[in-house]
């Protein structure tokens, strides 16, 4: 009975009752009528509003895995964002309130990805929408989401984490031009990369002798959601649907789709003692003979995706030293989620 009535709480007095229903005050003339404000100035309504999801958050993360109710909450969260935190749309909430609601949206999407089984129930579009938070217009979401992330997927890896997915995220950090915002989300990166080396190199070094070929076979299964290798895979959904990348003939978007891809490739290629030329030129060449999953038969956004393995493998060739072509632990894996034939 319980579950049943939590879900009756939620259905109706959270989402229907209060998520989905118009705000009544006027943003004008009041302290949150800016691009931001401190939550605490926030009208009453809205600060419900943004308990509200992350209550809605907490319960799913309870349910473990109930598939119907995360598809239902991962559609809620993902409207938010998709609306810029206006939900319904209306134009009478200030700047402020609409930046805290998407960015609570978008907060309450990675704790439940961090869960397995619900957090499993996100789509490829979805994920490209929630990427845009890095993006945002008011630099007080850009950097709070940036913290959301690096602390998700800097925690308990590799099960208790956010998925290796969300690595991919840190492509869009290569746009901005704040100095101090740009050094902090290369120093998250770049412990997020150190932190999953460090335990693949755990993983590789375990027992060997007699009855440890389960192990071992274990081991390499899993290899492919650790290691940080796999975030030039993940970028190239999220790239190829940046909102400052539609012209895959336009020179100064290439220029920034190349710092992108440079921002990522250059700490993975400077850690020579893992570093395999061979195992990034065929993953590069794989994704360029699949389609994006989100394309929907656009060609356009295929065809930007294969203009971003070019660029890819140009960053590669210019930046590695040393082309030699040994054996990488694991094999080349194009994630059937984002990619298809």
């Amino acid at each position: 009975k319980y579950p049943a009535h939590m879900k009756n709480i939620v259905s109706r007095k959270i989402v229907k009752e209060l998520l989905v229903k118009e705000n009544e005050t006027s943003p004008i003339g009041q302290p949150h009528d800016r691009d931001w404000c401190n939550e605490d100035n926030l009208p009453d309504e809205t600060r419900s509003k943004v308990d509200g999801l992350k209550t809605m958050a907490r319960w799913l993360l309870g349910l473990k895995e109930d598939t119907v109710s995360a598809q239902k909450t991962f559609r809620m969260l993902s409207a938010f964002i998709t609306h810029k935190g206006d939900l319904l749309q209306t134009g009478k909430m200030s700047k402020a309130e609409m930046a805290w609601l998407r960015l609570t949206a978008g907060c309450s999407m990675l704790k439940i990805c961090e869960q397995k089984g619900v957090g499993d129930q996100f789509s490829a579009e979805q994920y490209c929408q929630l990427s845009s938070l890095l993006l945002d217009e008011v630099p007080q979401v850009r950097e709070m989401f940036l913290n959301k992330l690096h602390k998700g997927l800097n925690r308990g890896v590799p099960n208790k984490c956010l998925p290796l997915d969300f690595m991919g995220f840190y492509a869009l950090t290569g746009l901005w031009t704040d100095k101090r915002m740009k050094a902090l989300a290369r120093q998250y990166m770049q412990s997020d990369i150190n932190k999953r080396r460090e335990y693949a190199k755990t993983l590789m070094n375990g027992p060997t002798g007699t009855g440890t070929q389960p192990y071992q076979t274990k081991m390499i299964q899993q290899l492919p959601n650790i290691m940080p290798d796999m975030m030039i895979v993940f970028a190239m959904p999220v790239l190829t649907h940046c909102p400052v990348f539609t012209d895959h003939t336009d020179k100064d978007q290439l220029a920034q789709m190349q710092t992108c891809l440079t921002h990522i490739l250059e700490p993975l290629i400077a850690q020579k003692d893992t570093f395999c030329f061979g195992y990034y030129k065929e993953l590069i060449e794989q994704m360029k003979n699949h389609y994006l999953s989100t394309a929907n038969d656009d060609n356009n956004i295929n065809v930007r995706l294969w203009t971003l393995c070019d660029l890819a493998m140009t960053v590669l060739v210019s930046k590695t030293i040393n082309f030699e072509m040994r054996n990488f632990p694991t094999e080349p894996r194009i994630p059937a989620m984002y990619f298809k034939r």
